[in-house]
């Protein structure tokens, strides 16, 4: 199984959690972008998988008046659930606090050293790469009844 979980903002975390070594998970692939359409690119690489996949993104759950910020928020929400009904992906909406529980073992599976590019924009954004692999550890250990 593999899923994508994303924590929608301006700044955008995205990690594809995989559990294909048997019981032991391991983030396949992650980053962070400031435009959606990479979440697009990333979802369309549904296509090369042959086992289950998921899409797991986090809610918005703002209340009151509205900024620039949380526009951007709701609006990458709206893009990632249109493409993957587009897709016939599987797409679940999570609340925020549902991912607490395995912020720290995303955050020890999120690497630390940036291979390629720039490391200080790594540490800047990487809280972002660890609440979307949070998010999907949350949903795998969900659907094993964990």
């Amino acid at each position: 199984m593999k899923v994508l979980g994303i924590d929608p903002g301006v700044t955008n975390g995205y990690a594809v959690v995989s559990d294909v070594m048997g019981d032991r998970q391991y983030v396949e692939t992650c980053g962070w972008t400031q435009s959606p359409s990479v979440l697009g690119e990333v979802i369309e690489l549904k296509k090369y998988i042959l086992r289950d996949f998921w899409v797991v993104v986090e809610d918005f759950v703002g209340a009151g008046p509205r900024n620039a910020d949380n526009k951007r928020t709701i609006e990458t929400l709206g893009f990632v659930r249109h493409l993957c009904a587009l897709r016939n992906i599987e797409c679940k909406v999570r609340q925020p606090q549902t991912r607490l529980a395995y912020v720290e073992r995303a955050d020890f599976l999120v690497p630390r050293e940036r291979v390629h590019g720039e490391q200080e924009a790594w540490n800047q954004h990487r809280v972002h790469i660890v609440q979307a692999a949070a998010h999907a550890l949350s949903w795998m250990n969900h659907l094993e009844g964990k």
